[in-house]
């Protein structure tokens, strides 16, 4: 999913009228049931880079860079992920497994943070596009001996034979709305995690059930690529981490600014922009 035009939909929830506490005890994720779908779903999502346009397939290795005035796109995914990183607190060499690792614009810095990196992703030509950019990125560095601290495995979370407790930690970036049996995936989260390992979400919306503009957008997506767009309320997001034993769990306000002096004791919340926990999912959590 294009986060650019999440973003631009939060801004538009100001005035959607959705009454969500009314909903939360209902609604799960945009489309249930997905699991019920699974080979399809898992299908699309390998063909998926092959239906872009060439344009678009320039993604692969410009993603997050973007030249709009004030460079939104990059600004909002770069502090994502630096926040994300700073608030799994890794040591280096931690193990981190990447969920949805795409064309690898997060591997790379994650690799050139000296993690080891366990890339699972269901479409084969992202992984390809993957390996050279990390590669590349860290022989540019003076760094090539720590590309073989990076793993690529074309498969999904709930497929994957992953290791018990062999992981520090796993980040889902823009990919946590693609899991097609949530259910499963915090099972295989739970397990694979060492006791104490730290779940991150990041760049995931938040549903705001009887949104239009949030919901055209995803069917849109749908029906062109045939792939799952399915968002989750926060309420049932953190409920499912709950019933699979996770702790500590908190959602985010992403917070990236530089803030005038005159306006410190102001609200958190005047300073998050697009990335308010209202239509973002930034989630931490932590395997008991």
């Amino acid at each position: 999913m294009n986060c650019k035009n999440w973003f631009n939909s939060a801004r538009s929830l100001e005035n959607a009228g959705a009454d969500e506490k009314h909903l939360r005890s209902k609604e799960t994720r945009f489309r249930p049931n997905a699991h019920l779908d699974f080979e399809a779903l898992k299908g699309a999502a390998d063909a998926y880079p092959r239906q872009l346009t060439e344009v678009e397939k320039l993604g692969f290795v410009q993603k997050p860079l973007d030249w709009h005035k004030g460079h939104p796109n990059y600004v909002n995914n770069m502090f994502q992920l630096l926040n994300g990183i700073q608030a799994m607190g890794l040591e280096a060499g931690s193990t981190i497994i990447e969920v949805g690792s795409g064309a690898g614009w997060v591997t790379e810095i994650l690799a050139g943070l000296a993690y080891r990196v366990v890339c699972l992703e269901p479409a084969s030509i992202m992984l390809e596009a993957a390996k050279q950019r990390v590669d590349k990125f860290l022989e540019a560095h003076a760094m090539s001996e720590l590309a073989s601290n990076i793993g690529y495995h074309c498969v999904t979370l709930e497929e994957y034979e992953l290791p018990p407790q062999s992981a520090d930690a796993v980040l889902f970036f823009e990919s946590f709305h693609h899991v097609i049996d949530e259910r499963s995936s915090v099972r295989q989260v739970a397990r694979v995690l060492r006791p104490g390992g730290v779940l991150c979400i990041l760049g995931d919306s938040n549903w705001i059930p009887g949104s239009n503009a949030q919901e055209d957008f995803w069917v849109a997506e749908m029906e062109r690529f045939g792939t799952l767009e399915s968002p989750f309320t926060h309420t049932y997001l953190t409920e499912l981490l709950s019933a699979h034993g996770f702790v500590d769990i908190r959602r985010h306000h992403g917070v990236n600014a530089l803030v005038p002096v005159e306006r410190e004791n102001e609200p958190v919340r005047n300073f998050v922009g697009n990335l308010d926990a209202r239509y973002v999912n930034l989630f931490t959590a932590r395997r008991a």
